[in-house]
């Protein structure tokens, strides 16, 4: 599991392939470090948000096919909405 902004971000800017298979610089599933470029720009908002974050118990998250993001505290309850929330994009 992880993460896919970068390859998804390679696949839409370089027309590479949309997967975590991908063999792009840009993906981070298999290339340690940062991509080669941003894949976003950030803004005020952003910033302050890392400054100061969130306290919250929730480790993970899932984006669902209804566009709506999804969060858990367990790798249980991710995978339980994993499977109920995305399976279309997901697969």
């Amino acid at each position: 599991m992880g993460a896919d902004p970068t390859f998804k971000y390679a696949a839409a800017q370089f027309s590479d392939i949309n997967s975590p298979d991908s063999n792009s610089p840009y993906n981070t599933r298999k290339v340690v470090g940062l991509p080669p470029t941003a894949i976003a720009n950030f803004n005020i908002s952003a910033l302050e948000a890392v400054a100061n974050p969130a306290s919250s118990d929730f480790i993970y998250f899932v984006h669902g096919d209804d566009g709506k993001a999804y969060f858990s505290k367990t790798l249980q309850e991710h995978e339980q909405n994993t499977a109920k929330y995305c399976t279309v994009a997901c697969r």
